[in-house]
């Protein structure tokens, strides 16, 4: 099917934006943002750009061993409350996150993978 008038590509873009690139409105019209990306799998990076009403919201990482290093910019009269991976999995995950406010910022934390591809569980194996 090619046809663009159903949803299911829709929902592709918004997981996208909202779970590898970690971009999602805490506040109608985007005037407060929760900055979340999720890495795994075989992804090592992601960029992902918004056009909000307050402006362009742009969110890019980078997985190199185990740094994880993002890159933020924040539209004019907008907030953003950011969480790393590291606050994700519980390693440090004390307070609701970092709050910045307008402009670019970059982020860099200690991240490491879970393991690749994950182990299928079966029930009739044998150890």
């Amino acid at each position: 099917m090619t046809s663009f008038n159903h949803y299911a590509l829709g929902s592709v873009i918004n997981w996208l934006h909202t779970t590898v690139g970690g971009i999602s409105p805490l506040a109608p019209g985007w005037r407060e943002i929760m900055v979340r990306p999720v890495p795994g799998g075989t992804l090592t990076s992601a960029e992902v750009k918004y056009e909000s009403p307050y402006g362009r919201i742009e969110c890019s990482w980078t997985l190199e061993g185990t740094k994880f290093a993002m890159k933020l910019e924040v539209p004019p009269n907008s907030t953003a409350v950011v969480i790393l991976p590291d606050q994700v999995h519980g390693q440090e995950a004390e307070g609701p996150g970092q709050v910045v406010g307008s402009g670019t910022h970059e982020f860099a934390c200690t991240f490491e993978m879970g393991p690749w591809p994950e182990e299928i569980f079966d029930p009739f194996r044998a150890d």
